[in-house]
This record gives structure tokens, C-alpha cells and sequence, in this order.
């Protein structure tokens, strides 16, 4: 470090106005500028990282109540998360076709109307039976 020129192009101030004290100044601050946005990287990394063993914990929590094994680890608790809602998904599904069959009655029939129109239906279709000699 005896020689200061090496160090010009790093110090803002021209090398015939050089001021050891001031570049030093410089490098110092823009070290202290590395901490200091490292640390607040830092800070944020670790809040995410808490925030997302928050959310695992609760998901855990919630899949506990659906008889699963106490100790579970992160991507355990994620595979079965997605298990979860792969089924939930399909059961969904099941129950939307359900809903389409059963939204076939012409609507200005009311319920009872309908019942008895089908239940007359069925009698007349119904193969008959010869009575028993």
C-alpha cells in the first residue's frame, strides 16, 4: 500500500488533486454501502424464509386434521398439500356433472310437477307384468 497511485482509479478525486484522506473516506463509505445492502438482503432473506416456515407450519397444521402422521417434513407436507387438492379438484369436478344432470328439468315445471311426470313415465315404459293364474 506504499504506493497510492495504484488506488486512482478507485479514489473520485484527479491524481494531481490527491487526498489520501478522502479516497480512504471513499473506500470506507462504499464498504460501509456493501454492509449495509448486504445486511438488508440479508434481513429480507431471512423474513421470506420465516414468512414460508409460517405457511408450511399452518398447511401441516391443517393436514394433521386429515389423519396424517404428526411429523411431517416440508416437502412431505407439500406433496400431500397437493395430493389434497388433486382430489378436492376431481370431487369438484364429480359434483359440477352432477349438478349439470340434475339442472336438466325444463324450469318451468316446479319440482312436484316433474316428480309426477317422471314417476308417470316410468309406470307407462315399465314392462308389464302377466298376473299369476
Amino acid at each position: 500500500m506504499d504506493n497510492l497511485s495504484d488506488f486512482g482509479s478507485l479514489c473520485p478525486s484527479s491524481r494531481r488533486e490527491w487526498d489520501t484522506s478522502s479516497c480512504v473516506d471513499d473506500l470506507m463509505d462504499e464498504d460501509d454501502k456493501d454492509k449495509a445492502k448486504r445486511a438488508s438482503r440479508n434481513k429480507s432473506e431471512k423474513k421470506r424464509r420465516d414468512q414460508f416456515n409460517v405457511l408450511i407450519k399452518e398447511l401441516c397444521t391443517m393436514l394433521q386434521g386429515q389423519g396424517h402422521p404428526r411429523k411431517m417434513d416440508k416437502s412431505t407436507i407439500l406433496q400431500r398439500t397437493i395430493d389434497f387438492l388433486q382430489k378436492q379438484k376431481e370431487i369438484t369436478g364429480q359434483t359440477e356433472s352432477c349438478d349439470i344432470r340434475q339442472d336438466w328439468k325444463p324450469s318451468f315445471l316446479s319440482n312436484e310437477e316433474f316428480t309426477q311426470l317422471m314417476l308417470e313415465v316410468k309406470i307407462s315404459t315399465a314392462p308389464r307384468l302377466s298376473p299369476l293364474i
